[in-house]
């Protein structure tokens, strides 16, 4: 019973360091974030939340609160692409990665890139109350 309680501990400590250890893991990316969503994109009946870095050109893509029953983490990847891509297009910007960090709490992140002159985070802030009630991101 000892032995197993062990371990069960080493395991976990072994996957925390690991997780802690690999560049781009989990708390290198997910903790990066803070506060409240920037944003809110639909898809269909589908609402995504929107977390912008504020020194990488990343964000974070997660379900609306509205959609946690709808099981997430079974939606097709092409719609995690998709709605990234739609938040950044009004202003000419482009998603050429959409990656999951935790497929079972649905949490993805994309990286965008952006012509020259345009500032993301900067328009986020700028735009920041149209945007949470689900407007359109504008140049």
């Amino acid at each position: 019973m000892v032995r197993r309680v062990w371990r069960r501990r080493a395991f976990v400590a072994t996957g925390l360091a690991a997780m802690l250890a690999a560049p781009g893991a989990l708390a290198n990316s997910v903790l990066d974030y803070s506060g409240f969503s920037n944003a809110s994109v639909s898809l269909g009946d589908r609402t995504f939340r929107i977390y912008v870095h504020k020194s990488r050109n990343t964000f974070l893509l997660q379900p609306a609160w509205k959609d946690m029953g709808r099981q997430p983490s079974a939606w097709p990847d092409a719609d995690w692409q998709t709605a990234a891509a739609a938040f950044v297009r009004p202003v000419g910007c482009a998603v050429p990665q959409t990656v999951p960090l935790l497929r079972w709490g649905a949490t993805w992140e994309a990286t965008y890139l952006c012509p020259l002159g345009i500032d993301l985070p900067a328009l986020v802030k700028q735009q920041a109350a149209a945007l949470q009630g689900g407007a359109a991101l504008h140049p």
